[in-house]
């Protein structure tokens, strides 16, 4: 679990960074591209008064960062390309060019991007002169935003070290609480075990009669189910201890649902409850045997536990989309949908009343939790209050 925190805590301060990151350098990269063409549309507007920015001690000097040819196109009033060229004189036969020029001339605007070309337009007394320059050519901003995306990787990866460090110093004291947790749990349910079973054989040696059988009957009873209680904390002090680091086997999954739907069928048949089970054959999967057969248990032991008389009980186990799927459904009281997200927590019984009848401790469905959590795979609940509860495992 504290495994998870942490690497829940270092995906979310790392998905926070990624996106301060990355809108800083979105917007870096807009704000160079706008103050780019900003300087660029005046280095055009220079050329097209025909005079050379660097010359006339202005502060526009962005021929070195320009790698390409500055064209320009003369229209006549009618709208006619009259001469194409490059800032040199050379002609240009260029159909995209040509093509741009005409879009240019069409926009009415006197400056601006289309497509990949910067433009500035000049009217003049012949009509319009045009000047193009291509907007990929950016040597230094290319090189400025590889710059930085290179500074904001090495950042990251840094972050993602202080993320990791911070994390296990942030889960530290609930890591020792939790050890100290599971310490206890262990601790006091061998030190119980034993007076249980001396209270257990004493009340099974004493003699009965009328007069003690009735109380004999209870002692044994409520040690019984002390002892239940005991078992199930020992078992989830063993979960915790393994923390998934399981060895697993490859098994016949069908046959160990099978073993363990069977002996619920007397039981059905006591309860009058309508009990089916469809189980498909030859399903195998690499787990610990023992304790999906105690899954598959709990859960049906739940199923019977709030199924009331005439009631119904489904178990199924297929295959969906190549995983084995087991289905446990029943009606019933169902459960409710402020208490759907709690049903696997620790001792957590949305009715008091039920808990005490059922002699329920609120650790069934803990148990399945953990032990399908160890076997990296997912349990799933779901109801309709009042109609029926489902629970699936999905492996």
């Amino acid at each position: 679990m504290i495994k998870k925190i942490r690497f829940r805590f270092v995906l979310l301060t790392m998905s926070l960074l990624t996106l301060v990151f990355g809108v800083i350098l979105i917007m870096n990269t807009a704000y160079k591209t706008h103050v780019y063409r900003q300087i660029v549309t005046q280095y055009l507007e220079f050329i097209a008064d025909g005079s050379d920015p660097k010359d006339d001690g202005s502060n526009v000097h962005i021929s070195k960062d320009f790698s390409t040819e500055i064209y320009l196109a003369d229209f006549d009033k009618n709208g006619n390309i009259v001469k194409l060229s490059t800032i040199s004189g050379k002609n240009v036969y260029d159909e995209s060019l040509e093509a741009a020029a005409n879009r240019i001339f069409a926009k009415h605007s006197s400056a601006g991007k289309i497509k990949s070309y910067i433009y500035f337009v000049k009217n003049n007394e012949n009509g319009k002169t045009v000047v193009l320059a291509n907007s990929h050519s950016r040597k230094r901003q290319a090189g400025e935003i590889a710059s930085l995306i290179a500074f904001i990787t090495a950042v990251m990866g840094l972050l993602l070290l202080v993320s990791v460090y911070l994390s296990r110093f942030v889960t530290d004291q609930a890591t020792k609480a939790l050890e100290r947790e599971k310490q206890f749990i262990s601790d006091a349910s061998h030190e119980l075990k034993t007076p249980i079973s001396a209270i257990i054989l004493n009340a099974q040696a004493m003699p009965e009669n009328d007069n003690t059988r009735k109380h004999l009957k209870n002692i044994l009873s409520e040690a019984e189910r002390m002892n239940k209680l005991i078992r199930r904390l020992l078992t989830l002090a063993c979960i915790d201890e393994t923390e998934g680091n399981i060895k697993k086997n490859k098994f016949c999954l069908s046959e160990s649902c099978e073993e363990m739907v069977l002996p619920f069928e007397s039981l059905a048949f006591e309860s009058k409850i309508n009990f089916t089970y469809d189980i498909a054959e030859n399903i195998y999967y690499r787990g610990v045997c023992e304790d999906i057969k105690q899954v598959v248990s709990i859960l049906l032991d739940n199923a019977f536990k709030y199924t009331p008389e005439n009631g119904e009980i489904r178990f199924t186990l297929a295959k969906k989309n190549h995983r084995p799927v087991i289905t446990v459904y029943n009606t019933g009281e169902g459960i409710s949908q402020e208490s759907l997200p709690r049903i696997f927590d620790r001792f957590y019984c949305s009715d008091k009343s039920r808990k005490s009848r059922s002699g329920s401790f609120g650790l069934g469905l803990s148990i399945a939790k953990a032990i399908i959590d160890a076997h990296d795979s997912e349990l799933i609940a779901s109801s309709e209050q009042g109609k029926y509860a489902q629970f699936t495992v999905y492996f």
